[in-house]
């Protein structure tokens, strides 16, 4: 029973943004539940998270980076894991994905605003996905372009209120 409520206290941490001095252990246990919260998210959202016209609820998580730079990297691999577990368009997508999410929470954990999470996943995200995409399936970029970005409105709002919520 202890070690249930250690775990519960650890999520609740993490979806808080704890802002202090973590050890190398904290991060690796924060970086799993991230991972593990991405990936539960994509599978419960599955119908909506994949295709030209994607809202994936699970890049919320993004900007968590903001208060805590070193998710970059296990954000990058819950996407990873995500569109080889439920993604359908193979390697392209894989990779396309990764360094899509890498550039964009890099970004994230960089920037010196909160507001600035939502311009930086719409167009970032809608940029990188689209240019893969167009390779991939012969789709006009713009058109693309446009789903996507519509796509990330509501993960970007989402992600910016959770940073304000956790500031």
């Amino acid at each position: 029973m202890k070690l249930r409520s250690l775990d519960i206290n650890l999520v609740r941490n993490v979806l808080k943004g704890e802002n202090r001095l973590m050890n190398k252990t904290k991060k690796i246990t924060y970086s799993g539940i991230v991972i593990a919260l991405y990936i539960i998210i994509i599978y419960l959202t599955s119908s909506l998270s994949f295709g030209t016209i994607q809202i994936r609820v699970a890049n919320i998580l993004y900007g968590l980076c903001f208060k805590m730079p070193f998710l970059v990297i296990p954000l990058s691999m819950g996407v990873i894991l995500s569109n080889l577990l439920f993604g359908g368009l193979g390697i392209v997508d894989i990779i396309g994905g990764t360094i899509t999410t890498l550039v964009t929470t890099y970004l994230i954990s960089k920037c010196k605003k909160p507001i600035m999470i939502i311009p930086i996943m719409i167009f970032t995200v809608a940029l990188g996905i689209s240019t893969y995409l167009h390779l991939l399936l012969n789709i006009p970029f713009s058109l693309l372009f446009i789903q996507i970005a519509l796509g990330q409105i509501i993960p970007s709002i989402l992600s910016y209120l959770m940073v304000k919520r956790i500031k």
